[in-house]
């Protein structure tokens, strides 16, 4: 198109011809067709989105406290989640020995809060 050139706007959606309308609505090309519910619908876009990682180490963060008690959520430090390996930080040197004992017990608490195999391995710092 040249610039100064005028073209009448279209009447109607369907005639930019961006993406067919399903069920009135425009959605993506990789989305079902078929009725799901708005949870179902957000779980799905949850497992592909960037944001999934960062949300299970909020939800490890906020849970923190009822997996482990109250004496070990205020003795530890920070929490992190990186590609599936949580990180404990704490400056409490037996808790920090405690902690490394329970790796597996840890890995299973926080995956059963979570619902999915998230954390496969426990570094403690």
């Amino acid at each position: 198109m040249h610039q100064g050139t005028y073209r009448e706007k279209p009447s109607s959606p369907a005639a930019y011809n961006i993406l067919p309308p399903l069920r009135g609505h425009f959605l993506p090309l990789d989305m079902p067709q078929e009725d799901q519910s708005l949870g179902a619908a957000l779980k799905k876009f949850l497992d592909k989105s960037t944001l999934k990682p960062r949300l299970n180490e909020l939800r490890i963060r906020e849970n923190w406290e009822k997996l482990m008690g109250k004496t070990i959520a205020r003795y530890t430090g920070s929490l992190e989640l990186r590609e599936h390996t949580l990180i404990i930080t704490t400056t409490v040197s037996p808790l920090r020995h405690e902690l490394s004992l329970s790796k597996e017990k840890i890995i299973r608490l926080v995956n059963e809060e979570l619902g999915e195999d998230t954390v496969r391995e426990i570094i403690i710092r």
